[in-house]
C-alpha cells in the first residue's frame, strides 16, 4: 500500500488537474495504483484493521470498488483530490504503522 501510494505521488508530480485529465496514460497509472491500495486494504485481516481503526479502511476499499466496478463514471476531481489530499495522508499514516509492525 505504501509503495503504491508513493508511486501515485511520483506519477502525479508536475501535473495540474487539467494536465492529469488530458494525460490518459498517467491518469490510468494513478487509478491502477489506487485500486492496488484498495485491494491490499481489502485483504488485511479484520484483527489488523481493528488494531489500526484510525485508518479509513472502508473508504479505501470503497474507492477501489468504485474504480473497479464504475470505471466509466470516474470523476477526475475526486481522483485529483485523492492524489493531493488522501494519498499524502495515507502515507503519513502508513509509514509509522509499518515501522511499528516491523519492530
Amino acid at each position: 500500500m505504501l509503495r503504491a501510494a508513493q508511486e501515485i505521488l511520483s506519477f502525479a508530480e508536475g501535473f495540474d488537474r487539467a494536465a492529469l485529465e488530458s494525460d490518459r496514460r498517467t491518469c490510468s497509472a494513478i487509478l491502477y495504483e489506487i485500486i492496488v491500495i484498495g485491494e491490499a486494504a481489502n485483504r488485511l485481516s479484520d484483527a489488523f484493521k481493528l488494531r489500526y481503526s484510525h485508518v479509513p479502511w472502508q473508504s479505501i476499499v470503497g474507492m477501489r470498488n468504485i474504480l473497479t466496478h464504475q470505471y466509466d463514471q470516474v470523476d477526475v476531481d475526486i481522483v485529483w483530490d485523492a492524489v493531493n489530499i488522501d494519498v499524502p495522508e495515507l502515507i503519513a499514516i502508513l509509514e509509522p504503522l509499518l515501522a511499528e509492525e516491523s519492530s
